[in-house]
This record gives structure tokens, sequence and C-alpha cells, in this order.
């Protein structure tokens, strides 16, 4: 070994205890740091989150399909949120006839999902059904009173319009991939709130008569409705 080779050993040593404290001590920051750093896959183009955008979107336009739904068995509804936690909405859809809606729903946004409770008026023609008792008895017994034909007839109840004042419990889920796709499922009831309004479905003849018109006239609210969410 020569001298200048001899001289130059300290100092490469010095050199690679170095480099090696240097990595060790850089690794953990490093780690600390990737751990700190959500995915990609939950940031917009703009850099904020997207759990938090989910819910901000302020338009909303939902295809809703239901039974006892303020839109009817199908129907639209256009919504504004001023805020992620209230919701204002319009509809219109079909069930005896046309059908038109106006809500308020207030919510509570947990991540991609939100649980809330709505209410509003919606108004229609509507026609009284028999009730299951009035359907056994024309079944069992008394036929000719259901057929429709003839006198002696019991005549549907109808109101053009009905005017509902309804409730709900609603609870929604709001996708990440493509972001604004919803999906929300609703279970409430609906009171009629003109029951004073009904008259009968048909010119009654000798013998006929009216159903009776029960003192609170309701139906169970059951809908779906996907929709999509805009920014303005």
């Amino acid at each position: 070994m020569t001298s200048a080779t001899a001289r130059s050993l300290p100092a490469t040593l010095v050199a690679c205890v170095g480099l090696a404290t240097a990595w060790l001590g850089s690794a953990p920051v490093a780690r600390a740091q990737r751990r700190a750093i959500p995915p990609v896959a939950h940031f917009e183009q703009d850099g904020a989150p997207a759990s938090e955008r989910l819910f901000t979107r302020p338009i909303e336009v939902d295809l809703v399909l239901g039974l006892g739904s303020p839109v009817g068995f199908i129907g639209a509804q256009l919504g504004y949120a001023p805020a992620p936690w209230l919701v204002a909405k319009a509809g219109l859809g079909y069930s005896h006839g046309p059908q038109g809606d106006l809500s308020v729903a207030a919510r509570a946004p947990m991540r991609d999902a939100a649980v809330g409770l709505e209410g509003g008026v919606s108004l229609g023609p509507y026609e009284q059904q028999p009730s299951i008792a009035d359907a056994l008895t024309c079944v069992l017994f008394l036929v000719s009173l259901c057929s429709g034909h003839g006198a002696g007839r019991v005549l549907p109840n109808v109101w053009e319009p009905a005017v509902w004042g309804h409730f709900a419990l609603t609870v929604e889920y709001r996708y990440r991939r493509p972001i604004g796709l919803l999906a929300r499922f609703a279970l409430g009831y609906q009171i009629l709130l003109n029951d004073s309004a009904a008259r009968c479905g048909a010119v009654a003849g000798s013998g006929d008569v009216c159903a009776e018109v029960p003192s609170t006239t309701g139906l169970m609210l059951v809908s779906f409705a996907m929709g999509y969410t805009f920014d303005v």
C-alpha cells in the first residue's frame, strides 16, 4: 500500500460514515411525509379533498321512482343547496295525473353519505282506493256493488286536486367517481290536507252511494332517486 493510498483511507471512511448517517436520519422523515399525504385519488384538480367537495355542489337534478312519493310513480326534481346541510327542491311527476311538489330537506353529511329529514307539500289529482275491508266485502258478498255497472254502486271519491303534506327520513350516498353522482332512499308518510274537497268520482244513479271519506287520509311514502349535482 502506498503512502498516498494510506492517507486517503481516513477521508474515505469519514465520507462513507457521513452518507450513512444522513440516509438513516432522512428515512423516518420520508416515511412520515408519505403517511401524511393522502392518496392522489382522494384529491380533485384544485387540490381540495374529494370528501369535502361531495356536498358543496349546489345544483341537483334527480330522477325519482316511488309509491306515494311527492312526485308520484315517476318524476323529476330540481334542487338547490345553499349549504351542505340544506336543500330546497321543486318537482314534477305523474301518479293519478300530473303532480307537483315543493320540499325542503335538512341533512347531516358524513364523508360519502348523509342522513336527512325532508318535508313539503305536493298536489295533483287523486282517486280514493277501496280499503282492504271494502274489497273483501265486494268480492265475498256484494260483487254487484263493485262491478261499476248498473245501480247500487259504491262510487270512489276523487280530489282535483288533492293537497298532500309529507315528511320522510332520507339516506343519501354520493359517489367519488364520477363525482356528482348520487343515490337516495326515502321512507315516510303523506297526509291529505283537503279532505273536504272530495267528490264522487262518477254521476250517481239510483241506489249509488259515495264511499265514506276517512277522517284522516294518508299514504305510505317510499321512493328511490338517482341524480347528479353540478358546480356553478
